[in-house]
């Protein structure tokens, strides 16, 4: 335990770590995103296939992708668009916007260009 946490936050973090990884373990080999998502770029940072976001509809928050068939669709928020096309039943849903934004986070890495997650893949990001 770091030395500037109390035991209360200590065992908050590793209830919140537990939940985290037993989330990202349910979504292992399913799709997560009904979009395609190939591996684009040879930049400073590497090669990337989807970048996600945090968005919130009727009390709901949702993680999609922004960038989809290798182009980036944050302008104009058209990656909204293209989500509420496909449903936004097909993607990531949460009622605590932390949890959504942790594990839109932890998620980097393990998309596969058919949208679907690999728990081992982002696992070597975190």
């Amino acid at each position: 335990m770091p030395d500037n946490q109390s035991t209360s936050e200590f065992a908050d973090e590793r209830a919140l770590n537990a939940r985290l990884d037993s989330i990202l373990k349910s979504m292992d080999g399913k799709q997560v995103f009904p979009t395609k998502h190939p591996m684009v770029g040879e930049s400073k940072a590497g090669e990337s296939n989807v970048v996600t976001t945090t968005v919130s509809f009727d009390g709901k928050h949702f993680i999609l992708p922004s960038m989809v068939g290798g182009k980036n669709l944050m302008e104009g928020n058209e990656f909204i668009n293209v989500a509420r096309k496909k449903g936004l039943k097909n993607y990531p849903a949460f009622d605590d916007p932390k949890i959504a934004s942790a594990v839109s986070k932890l998620m980097h890495g393990g998309v596969l260009e058919d949208g679907t997650f690999s728990y081992e893949l982002a696992k070597q990001n975190f």
